[in-house]
């Protein structure tokens, strides 16, 4: 049995909040403009900074929705994350080979990187916590049996049946850090247009999605992080976008190691179980947040991508080099 402490918790709290890539937004937010008003909110979930922008016609309504937006945005981290042993995922990770009832975020969440697994042919894989912990990625969360090997992925990592789920491998902690942020994006923006919000923004770490553009007609101006400027080269970071999710990944502003002289990231490769630098950044620009969240995941693991741009066709996939 596995136990946790205060003194475990206040670890999680310090140690899971990285710095991630971040976004400028270049259009000229006019407080009431266009007959609307604009409302700004800044928030901390999912071990991340996040904001959400939006243009509603009453402020009052405007500023429910958002918090209504970022409850939801807590609500799915209290089902998914690995750093609470309360949570769905950390009762999953205490109790393999069982199965334990579980919210229907997290099954939908299961259900859709299955799909990217596939898609992927494995390098999308949400059984990398126990690495992560190993390498004192995630050191204060404790490891679910022994060290993650190959031969541990060589079967499905859980079984589901109606409402409950169970953890197949052996020795393996499911980590959700791949796709959980989009998926709970793209569940917060719902909750923003239910309000009739239909100009918005909302950024959490390294993702980001928007809807209905500026008010005035134009795109969303997305300025990508201009600390890292000098990875774009020839390449342009200003994405215009009405509609849409751009999610990052990469390893320059995370936490590391080095181990027998290799440098591990939070970004393990399922087909080895090493971090790879291929590229210095993978950004994937499409409709949902989640799929592009998993997406930039498992790219940033790929040498060669057209498989994964053949598999999906509307999802635009783009590689900075080192």
């Amino acid at each position: 049995m596995i136990s946790f402490s205060k003194r475990f918790f206040l670890k999680c709290i310090i140690t899971s909040s990285f710095a991630n890539i971040g976004f400028k937004i270049l259009n000229n937010f006019i407080p009431n403009g266009f007959g609307l008003k604009f409302i700004e909110k800044n928030f901390y979930s999912m071990g991340t900074n996040g904001r959400i922008l939006i243009y509603s016609k009453n402020k009052l309504i405007g500023l429910h929705a958002i918090d209504m937006a970022i409850n939801r945005i807590n609500e799915i981290e209290l089902s998914l994350t690995k750093f609470s042993p309360f949570s769905d995922v950390g009762k999953l990770n205490r109790n393999p080979n069982k199965f334990i009832l579980v919210s229907e975020d997290l099954i939908n969440v299961f259900r859709l990187g299955n799909y990217i697994n596939l898609k992927t042919s494995g390098y999308f894989d949400m059984g990398m916590g126990n690495l992560l912990s190993s390498f004192d990625i995630d050191s204060c969360v404790p490891m679910v049996n022994n060290l993650t090997t190959l031969n541990d992925l060589n079967c499905n990592l859980v079984e589901i049946i109606d409402n409950k789920v169970k953890l197949l491998r052996n020795n393996t902690m499911i980590d959700l850090g791949g796709i959980g942020k989009g998926y709970a994006i793209d569940s917060a923006m719902e909750i923003l247009n239910n309000f009739e919000i239909n100009n918005a923004i909302i950024e959490l770490g390294g993702d980001i999605k928007v809807c209905g553009g500026y008010p005035s007609g134009e795109d969303w101006k997305i300025l990508l992080d201009p600390r890292v400027s000098f990875l774009f080269n020839d390449k342009n970071n200003i994405f215009y976008m009405s509609n849409g999710s751009i999610s990052t990944s990469g390893c320059y502003f995370k936490k590391g190691i080095k181990i027998n002289g290799k440098f591990m990231h939070h970004i393990i490769d399922p087909k080895s179980l090493i971090s790879k630098f291929y590229y210095n950044l993978v950004v994937v620009i499409g409709s949902n947040s989640a799929v592009c969240d998993a997406i930039s995941t498992a790219c940033y693991n790929i040498y060669n991508l057209d498989n994964i741009r053949l598999n999906f066709p509307n999802y635009e996939i783009i590689t900075y080099l080192y």
